[in-house]
C-alpha cells in the first residue's frame, strides 16, 4: 500500500497533479487550482522531487497563498537552498513508504494542521 492509498483509506481527501489531470487539461491552471483549494499543502521530498522545478513552483505557490506546509520526508535527502527558506522551521514526518507503520504521524501533523 502507497502513502496515498493510506491516506485515502483514512478519509483524506487526496489530490495528486499526474493522477488527476486528463489529456487536454489546462495542467498548470489545474495544479495552481487544487493548490488553491488544498488545506494543507503535503511536500513529499527525494532525491528526485527536491530536483523537480515543478515541485519547487508548487511549493512557492503554497507559500505564497499562506497554505500550510506539511514536509514529509521519504528518502534521504538534503534540502536544496532554494527550498530552504519555505520549510525553514517545519517540523518534518519522517516516512518511510517500504514500512508505513508510523502513518500516524502523518495523520496527527495533518489533523493539526487542516484546523
Amino acid at each position: 500500500d502507497s502513502m496515498l492509498s493510506h491516506l485515502a483509506a483514512a478519509g483524506y481527501a487526496v489530490w495528486i497533479d499526474h493522477e488527476l489531470i486528463s489529456g487536454g487539461d489546462i495542467w498548470r491552471a489545474r495544479i495552481v487550482e487544487a493548490i488553491e483549494n488544498s488545506d494543507v499543502f503535503l511536500l513529499a521530498l527525494s532525491p528526485n522531487s527536491v530536483k523537480s522545478k515543478y515541485v519547487l513552483q508548487e511549493l512557492n505557490i503554497a507559500d505564497g497563498d499562506e497554505k500550510p506546509i506539511l514536509p514529509v520526508v521519504i528518502a534521504t535527502v538534503e534540502i536544496p537552498t532554494e527550498m530552504k527558506l519555505q520549510l525553514s522551521g517545519l517540523q518534518a514526518v519522517i516516512l518511510d513508504v517500504d514500512d508505513l507503520s508510523n502513518i500516524d504521524m502523518l495523520y496527527k501533523s495533518l489533523n493539526q494542521l487542516a484546523k
